[in-house]
């Protein structure tokens, strides 16, 4: 969590984008499989978390940037399965506001901003374990980092990390 927003520091997001992508799969081991995948993308429109940027209920930067994820997956036929990926966004937001700004006087509906002036990048490494117990009952692990690093044009860098630990217990009908 950011000491300076206490935000979590994975809110991001990229609706208009396009890329490319690789996907490799081995399945010379009978029942075992292994697929290995790479996908890269340039975003038009995204959005990243600001540590400073209130403006209305609004706390996120408008951006345009790149993203990517790679990950490997392993099937050890019907009864294990893991999975890695690492993922990641790079946004600038290029388009502020002065850093003296009176925030009284502006509207921060008609504020040409996109927030603040910044590079963001933000990261997420995942492992997953899945095992069989039964015909329908399986038991899954997965634990997740996200990492967040800002440089603002104005404001100080902010660096934030936060991890998560699920475990579930899934019947399938």
């Amino acid at each position: 969590i950011s000491e300076k927003s206490a935000y979590v520091p994975y809110r991001f997001s990229a609706p208009a984008s396009f890329g490319l992508g690789l996907l490799h799969e081995n399945k010379r081991h009978g029942r075992r499989k292994t697929n290995a995948f790479f996908h890269s993308n340039v975003i038009l429109m995204g959005a990243s978390l600001s540590d400073y940027y209130m403006a209305g209920n609004r706390n996120y930067n408008l951006a345009n940037g790149f993203s990517w994820q790679m990950g490997v997956n392993f099937h050890g036929g019907k009864i294990f399965g893991a999975a890695l990926t690492y993922g990641g966004f790079l946004f600038f937001t290029w388009q502020g506001y002065d850093s003296d700004i009176d925030w009284n006087t502006v509207n921060p509906r008609t504020l040409n901003a996109q927030g603040d002036e910044s590079q963001a990048l933000a990261q997420a490494v995942r492992f997953k374990m899945s095992l069989k117990l039964s015909d329908r009952l399986y038991l899954t692990g997965m634990f997740s980092n996200f990492f967040r690093e800002t440089d603002y044009r104005y404001f100080d860098r902010v660096f934030s990390q936060t991890s998560e630990g699920k475990l579930m217990l899934t019947c399938k009908f």
